[in-house]
């Protein structure tokens, strides 16, 4: 009846207005870590080769600057020493791309955008060999990086005295950051890791007998079945989860066992994925979002000063998702576009869904990055 129809659109716009009407644009006068800026995930990544470990490590599949170009203005290197040079890592994983390199893309990208706030967040406890933070602070200097040491300084900084302490000396604003780091977080932010929020797992009916194939690839690979699932995952351990689920594949086009096993394994009546064709994909979609949820309300009621924080929003990898994953021939970048994620959340940001948001950290950002990028700008912004 009307009745019903009014009071339904009613308590839509009751859900929608208040949370629209909290949102406060972003200013100057705005203090840092309430800007939203859009992180991209282990940035260099994006130079890592396709292949069975790097396919669980890569997390973005272009260039630093093209990521730039596709709205990110924040990024979380992880630096190592490497033959006396300095250069990035992904979970242990070496990447062989030079930090100066990178430095020089962001420096000319930012004399190109002038306007346009970069920030560089560095966790130097985690930079390994011998005179990384050394040689991490020598590059910046050569380059004219303004570079934040020590949190305490960002205590009350706001957006425009940020863009004041981060002019180049070409032209334009880049801002490094090597304070100590917070728990899960880079530099001088907490990193609010919610490690199982991946794309794709057993259900707890799967769960009660894993297909015994999978539970072989989870024995070789050093993992466990019936433990966390959501357990941080040695490089090695990786390698062996996509090597054998790779060797699963082939061997089952001949053996009746192992198909009925892989079959189990990438079913939804066992299994949940995130992809949009997955029937299950509001499970793992569900708890992304909710764990965002959470994440952005208690920043909106901790009181910070000074500490920048990160909105997770991407898949993890875990042991069940490795498996499942490459099983359905996929990658973190292949989940991340077959699920249409960048896209979902822009949609959410457009909704006024989190009132606030600082480090939005997503994976392909040169996959729908500029609709979040967007979005941020028509909610909080223009800034």
């Amino acid at each position: 009846c009307p009745t019903r129809v009014m009071m339904r659109v009613l308590q839509l716009l009751t859900a929608v207005v208040p949370a629209l009407s909290v949102i406060e644009r972003v200013t100057d006068d705005t203090p840092l870590n309430q800007v939203p800026m859009i992180q991209a995930h282990d940035a260099a990544s994006g130079y890592l080769r396709n292949g069975l470990v790097n396919n669980w490590a890569k997390t973005q599949s272009c260039t630093m600057y093209d990521q730039l170009q596709n709205g990110a203005r924040s990024f979380d290197p992880r630096l190592n020493v490497i033959n006396g040079e300095l250069k990035y890592n992904h979970g242990k994983v070496d990447i062989d791309h030079l930090f100066e390199d990178s430095l020089a893309e962001l420096t000319r990208w930012a004399s190109e955008n002038p306007d346009q706030l970069v920030t560089l967040p560095i966790s130097k406890e985690s930079c390994d060999g011998t005179g990384c933070e050394g040689m991490v602070d020598d590059a910046l200097e050569r380059f004219g990086v303004p570079n934040v040491q020590h949190c305490a300084e960002l205590t009350g900084m706001t957006f425009g005295e940020a863009k004041e302490r981060a002019q180049l000396p070409g032209g334009g604003m880049l801002l490094a950051i090597t304070g100590s780091s917070q728990p899960t977080g880079v530099a001088c932010s907490f990193g609010n890791y919610r490690p199982k929020n991946a794309c794709s797992g057993f259900s707890p009916a799967g769960k009660r007998r894993y297909p015994a194939a999978v539970d072989a690839c989870f024995a070789q690979s050093g993992a466990v079945s019936g433990v966390d699932p959501s357990a941080v995952l040695e490089p090695e351990q990786v390698r062996g989860l996509a090597e054998c689920a790779s060797t699963l594949l082939a061997a089952a086009r001949t053996n009746a066992t192992l198909a009925a096993d892989v079959k189990v394994a990438t079913a939804a009546a066992h299994t949940y994925g995130c992809w949009q064709t997955d029937e299950t994909k509001h499970l793992p979609f569900d708890r992304l979002f909710d764990s965002l949820d959470e994440v952005s309300a208690a920043a909106v009621l901790r009181h910070n000063e000074t500490y920048n924080f990160q909105l997770q929003a991407f898949w993890e990898e875990t042991v069940e998702s490795i498996v499942i994953g490459q099983l359905r021939f996929s990658s973190l970048v292949k989940d991340e576009n077959r699920a249409k994620l960048n896209k979902n959340l822009a949609a959410a940001v457009l909704e006024g869904r989190w009132e606030r948001i600082n480090y939005f950290m997503v994976n392909d950002v040169c996959n729908n990055g500029l609709d979040i990028f967007a979005a941020l700008q028509q909610v909080f912004g223009p800034y």
